[in-house]
Order: C-alpha cells, then structure tokens, then sequence
C-alpha cells in the first residue's frame, strides 16, 4: 500500500517526485521561451526605434520601478524559504513563506495597477494610442508608437506576477 501523500495516479513514491521535478523543469523551461521572445520583440524595436523608447523610457515611474524591484527580490528570497522549508516537510513555515511571497505578488501587481492606470488613462497602451487624437505627439513621438512601446514593456513586466503566481501554485500542489 501506498502512503497517503502519494497520489493514486502513481506507482511509487519516486515516481512521483520525478514527476514534479519534470513538470517543474518543463515549467521552467516555457518561461525561458516565452520571455526570451519578448526580449527578442523588445531588442527589435528598440533597434529600431530608439527615438520611442528614449521618449517612452521619460515617462516611467522610477520609483514604483524601484519599488517593485525590491518586491521581486524579497519574492524571490521567500520563494526559495518555502522551497527549502518544504523539502524539510516543515508545513507552518511553507505556508508561512508562501504567504509571504503572495502577499508580494499581490503587491507588485497593486503597483502594476496603478502604474498600468496611469498609462491608460494617458492613452499610452495600443487601445488607447488608437483612439486618440489621430497625430498625437508626446515628447517628440506618436501617441501610437508610445503605445508600442508601453504594450511591450507592461507585457514583459506584468508576467512577473504571474510567475509568481504560477510558483506558488506548483510549490502548493
């Protein structure tokens, strides 16, 4: 008979660690994908548009920047504790850590938000550079093109929180 934390679609109890461990490197592996195409996109049009991204990058917040910088390094730091305190099998302080990293999820993407709203309502995204003013110059470049610039830069940094997230929810199952 099987111990009750192995699930009953398993065989053993090694089968099922293996199991995790290959999902976890497949997990992995699709972020290093996914993210490496958009910093291929962001090279891209960086290239050739500098212009957009020197106006663009004028308009940034540095603070909630720097922020959540430090959210995602504290993230990542109790990440790693309840990692560790679950290869220990020590349940109070995993729940603990990964409490702790969600509370940082949960607050990088309360910055996220009120950064992304800012740029909304400045008609800084794609939606918004195409519905306004047709000709619409924001230091030195169209709204349309800022919008580029800024879909593609809340893309890459918004997915952050979802990682997060997406880790939580492997460490916890």
């Amino acid at each position: 008979s099987l111990p009750a934390h192995v699930a009953h679609h398993f065989d053993s109890e090694s089968q099922q660690v293996e199991a995790g461990r290959i999902g976890m490197w497949l997990f992995l592996v699709s972020e290093i994908l996914f993210f490496s195409g958009l910093f291929v996109a962001y090279a891209i049009y960086r290239n050739r548009h500098l212009d957009v991204f020197m106006a663009g990058s004028d308009l940034l917040d540095v603070s909630l920047g720097g922020v959540n910088t430090v959210v995602l390094l504290f993230s990542s730091l109790t990440m790693a504790l309840a990692v560790r305190a679950a290869q220990l099998r020590k349940q109070k302080p995993l729940i603990a850590w990964l409490s702790v990293t969600l509370t940082c999820a949960v607050l990088f993407l309360g910055v996220k938000g009120v950064e992304y709203s800012h740029k909304v309502h400045d008609g800084l995204l794609w939606a918004g550079a195409i519905s306004s003013e047709p000709g619409s110059i924001i230091n030195g470049v169209s709204a349309g093109e800022l919008g580029s610039f800024f879909s593609i830069y809340f893309a890459m940094t918004g997915l952050h929180a979802t990682h997060i997230l997406a880790g939580i929810g492997v460490i916890g199952w």
